[in-house]
């Protein structure tokens, strides 16, 4: 029921271009990306997150669909928007229309369709680190019957972290996207929408530091505000040649700042060197068929989406070539899904059939020397059948029941070879399941203006494996088999809301309070063994963690201030705790600990829009976001945790009396505030970081046609 839309216009004026840029102006929510904000970056909401580092066989918690269609991979909430209609965030578990793993929520995106008249725009834009943005829709009738929309977009714009050994910049934007709809009337009652799209990333890889935690003075760990200078020390620092601590060396592991790096060129297979580089390619299609009856109607969505990633990445972050890997993922993924809606009684109801059917192709190489090679097939086949009914109970009285049933079959058959390890083929794993999902909700709105609302929901997540880690043995008996199909991830969730207008619609309230109940919640755990020989052994592997509550509220509030002059705020809090016997790969428990991203986080902004006669028209507006301290991790160390920064961003625009020419000067991160989007304990002393981008600032010109 919490539910957050955008419209195209305030995407632009918020300067949002892809997910991770939305969810900054939504309460309660943020981006979680292992390796950096251009890799696999997944949407976390309500500290529901994918924490899975090398996840690209596994669906993310939060799941995405655009135009009703499901996106299964995590590198597909990568993708650019473009020629949107809308955006919506949905919180919680969606239990039956879009249940498929969605136990965190769902973005909802909708995109703009073919029009009756002849349409146009075209809009360039220019900014900071030669950033480049073109733009181009033509929507219009065929014939009679037939209408067309085409859309296009390309963005590229010059990284912003210096290379000091190659003089390479790192973390530059190279994308190109495509898109294309047909309406067609095929009868009085019965409508065909075809649509195809195409999506490329060609850029470098993420820009890595590695930060020192200790602080050099005192051989103790860093606090946060210490490490966000980077002028603390890693472990290769500390120690000379015989390992005697020496706290006043220095290293390509400490002593940084966030517009440097130390990363090169990584040697090839056969003596050449390869550029850490970020290529994804998406493509893909639907077909939806919609046909009226009398007092029902039937809807067909048959979709097909696949796409191919090729990273090659200097993990390490400098010019030693200790720790670099290239990871490869082909996806092909085919959706059908039928339902039937309509109004019975006085009750609208819908029932509903989904089918799935996924197979991702895998590759992981630990490099220079060829620690691991995994190569990996999975096959994953699901079906489940829904309905939903809302009951008017009494005139301002509704419940609305919902249900949902899903089979899943997964399969996948595992290679491995390299320096490292023996070599290890053909072998396979299986899981299978079946689980329901519901939902209860009553609504209660006493005015016209005031609806509360009260639910109970529960979701899941499917069970699985994790068929690209890089870690642990490939052993079914071993205690850290890489490969060992996990349980499904259960979830019950308890919400309480209330939405209100008030002064005639002057004043927009909405308010949430949430308590999530997790069995089995699936992560990735680092386990250790004693083997034969006593030694010890360690790795991370995807696991079940016994029991994870979460709880927490958000609110909203929209007012028109005077003519012209709009006030949009939000805030949200999350906590949570684990229970488990697990721990960390330090060995400190995790009984107790709190979910990655359990914070608080605000955003408000101020919109003004004012006539200049017949001059046209002038629109301002300025956003700040906040996030408070967070973890990056469930081990909850200092070295693993996100100092609490906000972003100021401010777009001021002319629009000219036809709505002709449109002229936009913005900026982002104005303050040029330092914060990391990335972060993990490497190793003793060390973190891996990725530094967030610095302040940018821009002009887009635009030219509509109606």
């Amino acid at each position: 029921m919490s539910i957050a839309a955008f419209t195209s216009e305030q995407l632009k004026d918020l300067g949002v271009t892809k997910a991770t840029d939305l969810l900054s102006h939504v309460p309660n929510t943020s981006f979680k990306s292992f390796f950096g904000e251009s890799q696999n970056p997944t949407f976390c909401f309500r500290s529901i997150c994918l924490n899975v580092p090398y996840g690209d066989g596994i669906e993310p918690p939060v799941a995405m669909y655009t135009d009703e269609v499901y996106a299964s991979s995590a590198f597909a909430q990568a993708l650019q928007f473009f020629d949107v209609q809308r955006i919506e965030v949905l919180k919680g578990p969606q239990g039956t229309l879009y249940g498929r793993n969605a136990t965190g929520g769902l973005v909802n995106v909708i995109t703009n369709k073919p029009t009756d008249t002849l349409q146009g725009s075209i809009s360039t834009e220019y900014g900071t680190f030669n950033n480049q943005q073109f733009d181009a829709v033509i929507s219009g009738p065929l014939s009679e019957h037939v209408r067309g929309r085409l859309a296009a977009q390309t963005h590229r714009r010059d990284g912003y972290v210096h290379g000091q050994v190659d003089g390479v910049d790192a973390n530059d934007i190279d994308t190109g996207a495509l898109r294309g709809t047909l309406d067609i009337d095929l009868a009085q009652n019965l409508s065909l929408e075809l649509a195809g799209n195409w999506f490329k990333v060609d850029q470098g890889a993420e820009a890595y530091a590695l930060n020192g935690t200790v602080d050099p003075n005192t051989g103790k760990t860093c606090s946060m505000s210490q490490q966000m200078t980077g002028n603390c020390v890693g472990i290769y620092a500390l120690t000379d040649d015989e390992g005697n601590l020496n706290v006043s060396a220095n290293s390509l592991y400490g002593h940084f700042d966030p517009k440097h790096w130390l990363g090169a060129d990584i040697p090839g297979n056969n003596g050449d060197t390869v550029r850490p580089r970020n290529d994804i390619t998406s493509y893909g299609g639907h077909a939806t068929l919609n046909w009226q009856l009398d007092g029902w109607k039937l809807t067909s969505i048959s979709a097909y989406s696949g796409g191919y990633k090729n990273i090659t990445e200097d993990l390490d972050g400098n010019i030693q070539y200790q720790y670099d890997d290239r990871l490869t993922a082909k996806a092909d993924t085919y959706t059908q899904e039928l339902r039937a809606s309509g109004n019975w009684s006085g009750m609208d109801w819908i029932l509903g059939g989904f089918f799935y059917d996924d197979t991702r192709h895998l590759t992981t190489n630990l490099f220079p020397t060829t620690y691991y090679n995994d190569h990996s097939k999975k096959d994953t086949r699901s079906y489940a059948l829904y309905g939903n009914l809302d009951i008017p109970l009494a005139e301002k009285v509704k419940l609305i029941l919902g249900s949902r049933y899903s089979w899943e079959d997964v399969d996948v058959n595992f290679a491995r070879d390299g320096y490292y390890t023996d070599p290890t083929s053909d072998q396979h794993r299986h899981a299978f399941s079946g689980d329901y999902d519901g939902k209860a909700v009553l609504q209660w709105s006493p005015t016209d203006n005031v609806m509360t609302y009260a639910s109970i929901t529960s979701g899941h997540r499917s069970p699985n494996i994790n068929s690209q880690s890089q870690y642990g043995t490939i052993d079914a008996s071993s205690p850290i088999d890489a490969l060992k199909p996990v349980k499904s991830e259960k979830l019950i969730s308890y919400e309480v809301g209330s939405k209100a207008d008030f002064f005639n619609h002057r004043l927009r309230f909405d308010a949430s309070m949430f308590y999530y109940d997790f069995k089995d919640m699936q992560t990735s755990i680092y386990k250790t063994y004693t083997t034969d020989d006593g030694s010890t052994v360690g790795a991370g592997v995807l696991s079940n963690i016994d029991t994870v509550h979460v709880w927490g509220g958000e609110a909203n509030v929209q007012a028109l201030l005077m003519r012209g002059l709009t006030l949009n705020a939000g805030f949200g809090a999350t906590q949570s705790k684990i229970e488990t016997d697990e721990v960390d790969k330090d060995g400190n428990p995790l009984n107790g600990h709190e979910l990655p991203f359990s914070n608080p986080t605000a955003n408000g902004g101020l919109s003004y829009v004012t006539a200049i006669g017949d001059y046209g028209m002038i629109k301002a507006r300025t956003d700040y976001t906040w996030m408070a301290d967070h973890y990056f991790s469930m081990s909850n160390q200092v070295t693993e945790e996100g100092k609490a920064y906000g972003l100021w961003s401010a777009n001021l625009g002319w629009i000219s009396p036809t709505e002709t020419y449109q002229v936009d000067v913005f900026g982002q991160n104005l303050a040029n505030k330092k914060y990391f989007v990335y972060m993990q304990n490497l190793y003793d002393y060390t973190q891996q970081v990725v530094w967030g981008t610095p302040r940018t600032l821009g002009l887009r010109l635009t030219w509509n046609y109606r």
